[in-house]
């Protein structure tokens, strides 16, 4: 059930912040396999007792090191994609508000004050 929940909590997410559809419910994508291989290795370190992944050398020599690095690299990525994405639909639609809300001086638009009041 935990898989279920967190796959369904991913999607939602996506969906809500990105409009992104990570559709893992039905399928693995490399996003989805990186998404569990970061929060595994995360889990991981909040019980290690020597945290050896702070030593660069250790990272590129432990295969589970270099395996959350590829996967760190993906998330980052791709969420740097759809934060790129988002700022353009924000910017977008900022400018379609002021033009249709906003009076020529940046006071808010007649219309829209009365709807307020």
């Amino acid at each position: 059930m935990e898989n279920f929940f967190s796959r369904l909590a991913l999607d939602i997410i996506g969906k809500a912040v990105f409009d992104y559809d990570f559709d893992s419910l039905t399928h693995d994508d490399p996003v989805i396999k990186a998404v569990y291989t970061t929060l595994r290795e995360a889990e991981y370190r909040s019980t290690a007792f020597i945290p050896y992944w702070n030593f660069a050398p250790l990272r590129a020599i432990v295969p589970r090191q270099r395996r959350c690095t590829e996967a760190l690299g993906i998330v980052n990525t791709t969420l740097d994609g759809l934060i790129s994405k988002c700022k353009r639909l924000v910017d977008e639609e900022d400018q379609e508000f002021q033009e249709e809300f906003l009076g020529g001086q940046g006071s808010l638009h007649p219309s829209l004050l009365a709807c307020l009041w």
